[in-house]
């Protein structure tokens, strides 16, 4: 699996943090085996549009949409857990991370500046 991959190269790199900025939900593939591996690693993640909408049931008629009952309730809890924003101390200053911008994980900056899309 390349996330298993990924996250071994990474360790053995000496990477000490790892951070997942969302939309780890829908797609194929096994998303309780990827949280749990994802977890495992200590990765430090926000959730994203597409976390939103599987704890809220939304949007579950894409392609490869994950059914939240298909889930461990370890794996929806994880999910549910997931903040959106998180903010870590770098050597250049304060940095914030998240999916969209700042709290809006469907905002997008865009040429002629920055576009709130959350009204689906």
């Amino acid at each position: 699996m390349s996330l298993e991959a990924v996250l071994r190269f990474l360790q053995r790199a000496g990477v000490q943090r790892i951070v997942s900025v969302g939309d780890i939900c829908d797609g194929p593939g096994d998303l309780d085996r990827t949280v749990a591996m994802l977890r495992d690693a200590g990765v430090e993640a926000v959730a994203g549009n597409h976390e939103r909408w599987l704890l809220t049931g939304q949007m579950r008629t894409l392609p490869d949409a994950t059914e939240p009952d298909m889930l461990a309730p370890e794996t929806q809890d994880w999910l549910a857990s997931l903040p959106r924003t998180r903010e870590f101390a770098t050597p250049a200053g304060p940095l914030l991370v998240c999916h969209g911008l700042g709290d809006d994980d469907m905002g997008q900056v865009t040429p002629r500046g920055w576009l709130c899309a959350r009204g689906e």
